[in-house]
């Protein structure tokens, strides 16, 4: 039987100056056992949006903390204003059954330009386990 767990993003601010296609991943989290997530899924709500930034849910897992992997976003990119509901179930089992650690945060960019953006973002990641 799968378990629910909810992991709280508070309120922080995000920023960038990478210009799409490129991202950067921002921290939201401590690490966290990865070995039993399976399927992830978050709501967040963006405001005070200055400029062409872009914000979705990711993740970024690591066999120990000073050498994390490269990073993955799930749900869609918020461009406006808004509360983002989730979709669905991401399966993230692939990713996490390898590794020992997961932290959750947010992946950031520009739609254009490399001038510095910033915004307010605050959320949930819900996670289900096996």
């Amino acid at each position: 039987m799968a378990k629910n767990r909810t992991v709280p993003l508070p309120w922080t601010t995000v920023w960038t100056n990478i210009e799409t296609p490129s991202n950067e991943f921002l921290p939201a989290t401590p690490w966290m056992d990865a070995a039993s997530v399976e399927k992830v899924r978050g709501t967040f709500e963006l405001r005070a949006k200055m400029g062409s930034l872009n914000v979705a849910l990711g993740y970024q897992t690591a066999q120990v903390e000073d050498t994390p992997s490269s990073h993955s976003s799930f749900g869609a990119f918020a461009t406006t204003n808004n509360v983002s509901y989730p979709t669905g179930w991401t399966d993230i089992s692939g990713t996490t059954s390898g590794k020992q650690l997961i932290r959750y945060g947010w992946v950031v960019k520009n739609s254009s330009g490399t001038t510095l953006n910033l915004g307010r973002v605050g959320g949930v990641v819900e996670t289900q386990s096996c």
